[in-house]
């Protein structure tokens, strides 16, 4: 299903200028064209649109971290911290996450560190959808991973692989 994802403006990253009035256009989990609205929706016109105010640009970027401690010894308690900071970050705008270890809050240097080799921790972050890296720009043929942020800066919505995954109600 073709969506629109339209805003006052459009900024797609890659060193491409920002398009005012722009829209995303995105065919299942990919970006299909990035462009003004009104030329996207009249060569899509049974896409469905949501129109966001203010500005769709690629997500932000965050390591993932932890309660103090990792969120306890039992892997079942450490994998719901996880899942707690992970839905915290996208509704931030997160679309990646930096770096393969995440850490601990008050935690300095290694010894806080807790690995994505962390069975817990990586089924989490497989689950959640997050990319491992750098947020990519908004270009055709990219995975559909972009958030809709408020001229104040606040979140309105941030989409992963396509999907709306947060949408401030």
């Amino acid at each position: 299903m073709l969506s629109l994802h339209a805003a006052d403006a459009v900024e797609p990253g890659g060193g491409r200028p920002a398009v005012p009035g722009g829209a995303v256009l995105v065919d299942g989990d990919r970006i299909a064209a990035v462009g003004p609205l009104d030329e996207l929706a009249a060569a899509h016109p049974g896409a469905r649109v949501r129109r966001w105010a203010g500005t769709v640009r690629a997500g932000r970027t965050e390591a993932l971290v932890l309660p103090e401690g990792g969120g306890g010894a039992d892997p079942r308690e450490r994998g719901e911290a996880v899942r707690r900071q992970l839905h915290a970050m996208l509704r931030r705008g997160v679309t990646a996450v930096d770096g393969g270890a995440v850490g601990t809050a008050g935690a300095v240097g290694a010894a806080g560190a807790v690995g994505a080799g962390d069975g817990a921790v990586r089924s989490a972050l497989d689950r959640s959808g997050l990319l491992r890296g750098p947020a990519p720009a908004l270009v055709p043929g990219a995975r559909a991973d972009f958030a809709a942020f408020a001229p104040d800066g606040t979140c309105l919505a941030t989409v992963l692989g396509g999907r709306l995954v947060h949408r401030l109600a």
